[in-house]
C-alpha cells in the first residue's frame, strides 16, 4: 500500500463512521451530509496525492517498522504517561489521589 493511500484511509476512516454520519444527517440534514462527505473525500484524496507527489519529488522516505513503536519514547515518559492515564481514567483512583478533581 502506498503512503498516500494509507493517509487517505486514516483521514477518511474516523470521519465517516456510521454514528457520526447519522448524527450529522439528523441534526443538519441530508444535503449538508452529502457536502460533508464530498468535502472529506476530495480533501483526503488531494492530501494523498500531495503526499505521493512530495515523496517522489523530494528525498523523503517512508520507513515501515513493525513492532518498534515502543522505542520511540523514553521509558520514563511511557511509564509516566501510563500512570497519569490510569489516575485520570479510573474514577475511584482519581478521587483517592486528587480529591479536588472528583
Amino acid at each position: 500500500m502506498s503512503p498516500g493511500a494509507a493517509l487517505v484511509f486514516l483521514l477518511v476512516g474516523p470521519a465517516t463512521n456510521i454514528a457520526g454520519l447519522a448524527l450529522i444527517s439528523k441534526e443538519l440534514g441530508i444535503k449538508v451530509t452529502a457536502v460533508y462527505l464530498a468535502g472529506i473525500s476530495v480533501i483526503s484524496v488531494a492530501m494523498g496525492l500531495l503526499l505521493e507527489h512530495l515523496l517522489q519529488t523530494t528525498a523523503w522516505q517512508v520507513d515501515v517498522r513493525l513492532g518498534e513503536a515502543n522505542m520511540m519514547l523514553p521509558m520514563f515518559l511511557s511509564w509516566g504517561s501510563a500512570i497519569l492515564l490510569l489516575v485520570f481514567a479510573i474514577k475511584p483512583l482519581r478521587r483517592l489521589l486528587l480529591p479536588k478533581l472528583g
